[in-house]
């Protein structure tokens, strides 16, 4: 199995996770010009922009959800809002998810360090 499918198996794995925590998944795998959005779902009146990582540890999971990669990710929500301005008045959260081999999934809420209504 290559990287690719294990990261494609991870997500569906991640969004069986999410449902079973009230999540309700919107979009997955959104293309934008500035990125991809792994996951996009709803719980409440919050929209939750998620990122999903698997990696062998904890900490490269931790790593890889870098600075870089988050300006990305909040640059493609703001597309993902522009295309679907139903979801504007909701509030607006970034979460970070990492699975490891065997492992219960990690939820890193707020990993931009931050709760914003809007963009």
């Amino acid at each position: 199995m290559t990287n690719h499918q294990k990261g494609l198996l991870c997500e569906y794995f991640i969004m069986c996770f999410l449902r079973c925590k009230g999540y309700f998944v919107i979009a997955h795998r959104f293309c934008s010009p500035f990125g991809e959005i792994d996951i996009v779902a709803q719980k409440k009146r919050t929209l939750n922009i998620i990122e999903v990582k698997y990696r062998k540890s904890l900490q490269e999971g931790l790593d890889a959800l870098d600075r870089k990669k988050l300006v990305r990710l909040r640059k493609s929500a703001s597309c993902f809002l522009k295309k679907f301005p139903c979801y504007t008045s909701y509030d607006l959260e970034f979460h970070g998810i990492i699975q490891r081999p065997w492992a219960f999934p990690f939820h890193v809420p707020h990993v931009l360090g931050e709760h914003k209504r809007n963009l």
